[in-house]
Parts: structure tokens; sequence; C-alpha cells
């Protein structure tokens, strides 16, 4: 099995944002792909491997699932009782 490091070194790692709108290569298929051009893509692509990486990186404690989801129910009640008439 590959570590992620290994799987995020295969990739350039430009910071960049993606400009789909100013990319004029090959279309691609909408029922295959969500973007317009193999460029868009392959932008996109680059992007979400930095943005993982910096996750990776991150020197910052993870917040337990629990804890996220008691929070998050607490807050789904509260919308939902201020919601009720």
């Amino acid at each position: 099995m590959l570590s992620n490091e290994s799987v995020l070194s295969e990739y350039s790692l430009i910071v960049e944002t993606p400009n789909w709108k100013s990319m004029n290569t090959a279309t691609l298929d909408s029922r295959i792909s969500e973007f317009d051009t193999e460029e868009a893509a392959s932008s996109y692509d680059r992007w979400f491997c930095v943005k993982v990486k910096e996750a990776i990186d991150d020197p910052r404690s993870g917040i337990p699932h629990d804890l996220v989801m008691a929070e998050m129910d607490t807050m789904i009640d509260s919308i939902e009782t201020s919601q009720k008439i």
C-alpha cells in the first residue's frame, strides 16, 4: 500500500486556483466528468492534492468524531425547535 506522501509526490503540487472560464482545451463528457475540459480537471486535481497535503501536515490536533457529532446534533435540535410554530 502506498503512503499518503508517495501518492502526493506523484503530483505537481503547484498552488493555484482553478480558472475554468479561461481554459480552451478538449471538452469532457458531462456524464463522466463534472469539469468542462481536461485542463480544468487537472487544475482541480492539483489544487485538491495541495489541500490534502496541507491537512495531513497540519500540526493541530484533530477533533474527535463523537464530539463533532454531538455538537451538530445540538445545533440541529436547536434549529428544529426554533422553526416549530
